[in-house]
């Protein structure tokens, strides 16, 4: 059975092109001003079968770069919510387990161990949207959301011997989402899409196993269409039940082992001397990172343990 668990939520505000060189005590005050404990989750509206999407695509337009939340706030965030990692073994935002899964989510993470606990980090700290995307007047077409912050849960689950704690942006969730026990809020969230139709079939190993890890049981995607490059796009939206997107039972747990290896290996060779350690997790390689700072200092990790 599903046994991922919610701890809570919070809000992160993004900001565009931080720069911030700080002492500790610093940035953890940074961090903890742009933190909202718990987060406002962008309620999902009741919306239409076919959404008209009011511009012909331009060839150029604004990218806004923004930050995400690094494993510092995430951690402060649950130690708001009092949460103890003391039977934690990975905390890791949800992407990163996705390339461990090799799902098609392809890259590098960035491990440290401090004990029993190794944390996995992204290399990339920023993410690039374009002003006026489809996917942003999607989600603001159907969503009480607000542009600038991050809405996040957090969740901890079992994979195989190993307790992970993770952190999951989160598009949308229903409107009982507010006042339901804990135990039944993670089934009223829901991912939200825009894609060609062709491309759920690409993109069903990544969709299933993201929906899966935080127990999403379904996602609205809006399917674009468009009769000719210079006509406006459409969105048909539709909500598609996860266990759809990947019916193939064996091809779920595949994904799942793949994690689950890939976890056995980090915990095995992972040294624990609070080095910050590149990880190609494909071919289970990892290398110091010459001169790296660790991704949370000794000394906070010990606070936050």
């Amino acid at each position: 059975g599903r046994s991922c668990m919610l701890v809570g939520s919070f809000g992160y505000k993004q900001m565009v092109d931080p720069s911030i060189s700080a002492t500790t005590v610093q940035l953890i005050q940074h961090l903890e001003s742009r933190l909202t404990v718990p987060g406002k989750p962008p309620i999902l509206r009741p919306f239409p079968k076919t959404l008209d999407l009011p511009f012909t695509t331009p060839t150029h337009r604004a990218v806004r770069r923004y930050d995400r939340p690094p494993l510092l706030a995430i951690m402060l965030a649950a130690k708001r919510h009092n949460f103890s990692f003391q039977n934690i073994n990975f905390v890791s935002p949800r992407r990163n387990l996705l390339v461990l899964a090799n799902c098609g989510k392809t890259g590098h993470v960035l491990v440290q161990r401090h004990n029993n606990l190794i944390l996995i980090d992204r290399i990339i700290e920023y993410d690039s949207t374009i002003v006026g995307d489809v996917a942003d007047l999607f989600v603001d077409a159907i969503t009480s959301t607000s542009i600038d912050t991050q809405f996040r849960t957090l969740v901890t689950l079992p994979i195989g011997k190993h307790n992970i704690f993770l952190s999951a942006e989160t598009d949308s969730v229903l409107p009982e989402f507010l006042t339901a026990n804990v135990s039944e809020k993670l089934q009223l969230v829901r991912e939200l899409k825009t894609m060609w139709p062709a491309n759920l079939q690409k993109r069903k190993h990544q969709i299933w196993l993201q929906s899966h890890l935080v127990g999403t049981p379904s996602l609205i995607i809006g399917f674009k269409s468009q009769k000719s490059r210079t006509d406006p796009l459409q969105l048909h939206i539709r909500e598609v039940p996860v266990a759809t997107v990947l019916p193939n039972l064996n091809e779920q747990q595949k994904l799942v082992n793949n994690l689950q290896q890939s976890l056995d290996w980090l915990s095995k060779a992972t040294p624990n001397d609070n080095k910050t350690y590149r990880v190609d997790p494909v071919a289970r390689k990892m290398k110091v990172v010459e001169n790296g700072q660790e991704i949370i200092a000794r000394e906070i990790l010990e606070q936050l343990m």
